[in-house]
Parts: C-alpha cells; sequence; structure tokens
C-alpha cells in the first residue's frame, strides 16, 4: 500500500486536530472571559478603593488576554480557510 491511500485519512486526522486546538481555545477564551466579568462586578460592590482598584486591574488583564485569544482564533480562522 502507498502513502497515497492514506492521504485522505491523514488529511482527517490534521483537520480533527486543528479542530480540537481550536475548540481548546474558545473554551479557554470562554472561562478569561468568565473570569473577566466577575472581576468587573466587583468594584461596584465594595467601599474599599483598594479592593477595587486590583479587580478593575485584574478585569483590564483578563480583558487584554482576551483579545490576545481573538487574535489567536482569528488567526487560526485565516490559515485554515486559505484566506
Amino acid at each position: 500500500m502507498s502513502l497515497l491511500q492514506y492521504e485522505g485519512y491523514l488529511n482527517q486526522l490534521k483537520s480533527s486536530q486543528e479542530d480540537y486546538k481550536t475548540e481548546t481555545l474558545r473554551i479557554q477564551r470562554k472561562f478569561l472571559y468568565s473570569i473577566c466579568s466577575h472581576h468587573r462586578l466587583w468594584p461596584a460592590q465594595t467601599d474599599n478603593p483598594e479592593i477595587a482598584s486590583f479587580h478593575k486591574k485584574a478585569a483590564e488583564l483578563a480583558q487584554e488576554a482576551i483579545d490576545q485569544y481573538d487574535q489567536i482564533l482569528e488567526r487560526n480562522y485565516l490559515s485554515n480557510t486559505g484566506a
């Protein structure tokens, strides 16, 4: 048997690995979004400006990470579509 006979299987395997990576990135992004949302609520629920500042900073950092995930997912989508 030649390698050409397995080409379809190998392409399918590569595609499923890429799908797995993409889905993992999406799940991680959702988790970060949950963390960001949680920290955005805290400043309004405390009278302590130090605690409010901490949660604002945590929300900003989580949002930066979310933005980076968006860029990674966009690049991954573009590379998989051949665009």
